[in-house]
C-alpha cells in the first residue's frame, strides 16, 4: 500500500514541479448514479441495475499543452450491493461512505470548446456506517482503515466548465491488504457483484 502511495504521489510532484506557471486549476462539484450493468436496450435507472449515488467537490489541476491532468474528489457516495449468503439466499447490503478518487487524466480535442478525457487512478473509499467509524476520530480516516478500488474511464468535456463522464469502477479489497499483483489480479477477474459503472457530470465553477 505504501508503494502504491508513493508512485502517486511522485506522479503528481513530476507533473507540476517544472510546470507550475502553465497550470490550469478547476474547482467544482461532482455528482452521478452507480450502476450495476450498461444496457443499451434498456433504462439504466430500473430497478435491477440501479447501486446508488455519489456528489461531492472536485478540484482539477491540469498542464494545457500536454493535455496531462489530475483530478482529485471527495465524494458522499451511497449504494447497495446485492450478495449470497452462505445458504444461497440473496441478500444487500447498504454502504455509506467517503469515496476518495484520484484520477490521470489526458485529454485530446479542441480545447476549451470540446474534449475527449481519457482517465485511470485509484480510490479510497471510508465507511462511515461502521461500528469502528467516529467522526471526531482521526484513525477513521486512515487509508489503511479503507477499501480499495480503481477506476478506468472516459469523459466528454464542453466549453471547459462541463464534463459527462463514465467508468468502471473495480474493488480491490482492503486498503492495507493491497499489492500491485492483488490489483492486476482483481482487474482480469472483474468480478461483477463488487464493482460498478459510474455515470456522471462534472460542473466547474472556474475556467482557469
Amino acid at each position: 500500500m505504501k508503494k502504491l502511495l508513493y508512485l502517486v504521489f511522485t506522479v503528481l510532484a513530476i507533473l507540476y514541479s517544472d510546470n507550475i506557471n502553465a497550470q490550469k486549476v478547476q474547482f467544482g462539484v461532482r455528482a452521478g448514479l452507480d450502476v450495476s450493468e450498461i444496457s443499451f436496450s434498456s433504462n439504466i435507472i430500473e430497478e435491477k441495475s440501479y447501486k446508488g449515488w455519489f456528489v461531492g467537490p472536485t478540484a482539477k489541476f491540469s498542464l494545457p499543452p500536454t493535455g496531462l491532468g489530475v483530478d482529485i474528489s471527495t465524494l458522499y457516495d451511497c449504494h447497495s450491493v446485492n450478495i449470497k449468503n452462505t445458504i444461497g439466499e440473496n441478500m444487500t447490503i447498504k454502504y455509506q461512505q467517503i469515496a476518495i478518487p484520484i484520477n490521470l487524466n489526458y485529454s485530446v480535442g479542441l480545447g476549451d470548446i470540446a474534449s475527449i478525457s481519457f482517465f485511470a487512478g485509484p480510490q479510497w473509499n471510508i465507511n462511515i456506517i461502521s461500528n469502528e467509524f467516529e467522526w471526531n476520530k482521526v484513525k477513521s480516516y486512515l487509508l489503511n482503515n479503507s477499501t480499495f478500488s480503481i477506476n478506468v474511464g472516459l469523459g466528454i468535456n464542453v466549453f471547459s466548465n462541463l464534463q459527462i463522464r463514465g467508468s468502471y469502477n473495480i474493488a480491490c479489497g482492503k486498503s492495507r491488504d493491497v499489492t500491485f499483483e492483488n490489483i492486476t489480479n482483481n482487474i482480469i477477474k472483474a468480478k461483477k457483484n463488487n464493482n460498478s459503472w459510474q455515470i456522471g457530470i462534472v460542473l466547474f465553477f472556474n475556467r482557469s
